[in-house]
């Protein structure tokens, strides 16, 4: 488990957060992630890359500046199971005619499960206590001499796991560089590396780092792999904006659409085709702010922030699965299914990042919260007990078998329950 005890959190938010970097020595028993696992990561990245929106952001770098288009990055990704990390660098070195090189993979937790879930739980004490923050787990994978992005400063806190090699970073407090960043930077390294602070890490290591610190990495003697664990500040205000003013798009451009020609013949660039603009957009933010479905996805989104752990970007859903009767399914008390009725008597639920939308049956609802207790029950017996009637805020609710069934296989697909020890 990548679990770290309490009093080494009240220690680290008492002397670190928000502070200054440290690095911890072996914190756990084994590595974030062995190399069969990122490995498996890197397949599922370059599969990915099929989807029109690929789940994890993969870019590359070498020395001479080299950056292939991204419908050729897939390239450089493996595409075997059988495959050494020794191999892997090889091979990737002779497709880039011997340069040090940068494989970087933001949202890796989409491509890889195992450390989607080991990230996460490692998070849990820190979500507990600042529970607006976003995650996104960074694949740093290559022989490099310096982070490519060169000094830089951002958003981020990060947690550095070491999976392979060393990893130094240096770090500069954020007054080093304040209002003559460029004139500074421009130094020669050796000069900065002087007044910065380096952690150094190998295998099995982890360092962090505040947000207030401008920091470069460096691979240690070759190659090296770590993954990192950037938080950031969630804007919930932007995001609904964002969210809002999309659907604002979609509805003017729609209305552009089915004007016709001639409505728009001869209207001018000055006031007319303004106040027609704005009707248009103003017509636009009050049938978006009617829409129900718009507020239900607001509604999903805030829980699957929740159940995701923070990340924005989760897993996606396992292959759809039609439970049998026979099957034991139990839900995990650890992440347990969320879900809430909104006005319309809707029930909007979500697991393990992901939400969907069912009426507010209230037997389905005792279900849930059955599930979530973590025993194992039998899909006959479910349905045995939350099939039929149920009334709640003066409306009727029939639940069908195959209605309970398709619950249940919707939350087996999202995980949010599964068979025992499966």
């Amino acid at each position: 488990m990548f679990v770290l005890p309490p009093d080494f959190w009240t220690h680290f938010f008492e002397n670190y957060w928000d502070k200054r970097p440290i690095l911890i020595k072996q914190p756990f028993a084994s590595t974030i992630g062995s190399w069969d696992e990122v490995l498996a990561g890197l397949r599922n990245a370059r599969e990915h890359f099929r989807s029109s929106n690929p789940g994890t952001q993969t870019r590359l770098y070498t020395e001479d500046g080299f950056s292939p288009d991204k419908t050729e990055l897939k390239n450089y990704l493996p595409n075997s199971n059988n495959l050494s990390v020794d191999d892997f660098f090889e091979i990737t070195s002779q497709k880039l005619w011997g340069q040090r090189f940068a494989i970087i993979l933001n949202n890796f937790q989409v491509s890889s499960e195992p450390l989607w879930y080991r990230t996460r739980a490692f998070m849990a004490p820190i979500i507990k206590r600042y529970p607006i923050l976003s995650s996104d787990a960074v694949l740093f994978i290559g022989n490099y001499e310096k982070t490519p992005l060169g000094i830089h400063s951002d958003e981020l806190s990060v947690f550095l796991f070491v999976i392979k090699g060393r990893k130094k970073i240096y770090l500069w407090p954020e007054d080093y560089f304040r209002d003559q960043f460029d004139e500074r930077r421009d130094l020669d390294f050796e000069l900065l590396r002087k007044d910065a602070i380096s952690l150094e890490g190998e295998v099995g290591d982890l360092l962090f780092w505040p947000n207030s610190y401008w920091h470069v990495g460096e691979s240690v003697g070759g190659s090296s792999i770590s993954l990192s664990l950037g938080l950031t500040p969630l804007h919930p205000d932007e995001e609904i904006w964002a969210d809002l003013k999309s659907k604002m798009d979609e509805i003017v451009y729609k209305a552009f659409d089915s004007e016709s020609a001639e409505n728009w013949t001869g209207v001018s660039n000055g006031n007319e085709g303004l106040t027609k603009v704005l009707d248009l957009a103003g017509n636009a933010m009050r049938r978006a702010r009617r829409d129900p479905n718009f507020g239900l996805n607001l509604e999903g989104d805030r829980l699957n922030r929740v159940t995701s752990g923070s990340f924005k970007r989760v897993p996606p859903p396992l292959p759809w699965k039609t439970l049998s009767d026979d099957e034991v399914v139990q839900g995990c008390p650890a992440y347990p299914i969320k879900w809430l009725v909104d006005a319309s008597h809707q029930l909007v639920c979500s697991a393990n990042g992901h939400s969907f939308t069912i009426p507010a049956d209230p037997g389905v609802i005792r279900m849930l919260k059955r599930l979530n207790g973590g025993e194992p029950h039998l899909v006959r017996d479910l349905l045995k007990y939350y099939v039929g009637t149920s009334k709640a805020n003066g409306l009727e609710f029939v639940a069908t078998a195959d209605g309970i069934r398709e619950v249940l296989s919707k939350l087996y697909s999202l995980r949010g329950i599964s068979s025992p020890g499966g």
